[in-house]
């Protein structure tokens, strides 16, 4: 067999290996999809509502999400115990694998049922920290 013929077959399947693992990766959400690039307070606490949540709670979910990720629905941070935050609320592995989604209406409606329809934030170390006052007006008072 030619030596070029072997190169490129090679390649080839480097490639596809490459592209079977990065499939992987995303369908298992270790790679964010990309969702719009930044949401702020009013579009928060509407996605917070759209998706189950109280509108006394949407102000207190909306600054928590931006404190959390800034807004940003890619966002996420690998812990050192091995579990990973993901998406606006970066909702915890802990929580359930495939619960911890970057989808904006998939991770508002686990915020909304981890926080009992916000009436619990003590998940979130920025509410706990006091972080989340400094967003969306009358929730930092």
């Amino acid at each position: 067999m030619d030596r070029g013929v072997v190169v490129w077959r090679v390649i080839g399947v480097i490639v596809l290996i490459l592209l079977i693992a990065g499939g992987i990766l995303s369908w298992f959400g270790l790679i964010p999809q990309p969702f719009a690039s930044s949401y702020g307070c009013a579009d928060l606490e509407r996605l917070w509502e759209a998706n189950g949540g109280s509108h006394a709670s949407a102000e207190t979910a909306a600054a928590v999400a931006l404190a959390e990720s800034g807004g940003d629905p890619n966002a996420y941070n690998f812990n050192t115990d091995s579990s990973i935050d993901r998406g606006l609320w970066q909702i915890n592995t802990v929580h359930g694998y495939f619960s911890a989604d970057f989808d904006p209406d998939t991770n508002a409606a686990d915020a909304v049922a981890i926080s009992h329809n916000g009436k619990n934030w003590s998940p979130w170390t920025t509410y706990k920290s006091g972080a989340y006052r400094k967003y969306c007006g009358e929730a930092g008072k």
